[in-house]
């Protein structure tokens, strides 16, 4: 059983708001991509977590080793 990013940005599954006045195209796109990546890098730490306490990763010298 993997585990499933679920969506946290409500930007990406709602519909976009007009720009404000002020804020161009490229900020909204920015703050999308700052969202999105908050969210993937929750959806890796849970995952890490996880395999860390169902002892499938392992330590090799310099290497990291994990049993899927």
């Amino acid at each position: 059983m993997g585990l499933q990013p679920k969506p946290f940005c409500p930007a990406i599954s709602a519909p976009r708001k007009p720009a404000a006045p002020g804020v161009s195209k490229c900020m909204q796109n920015i703050t999308l991509a700052q969202h999105m990546s908050e969210s993937i890098g929750q959806s890796l730490l849970a995952r890490a977590a996880k395999w860390l306490s169902e002892h499938r990763v392992l330590l090799s010298g310099h290497k990291t080793v994990i049993f899927k």
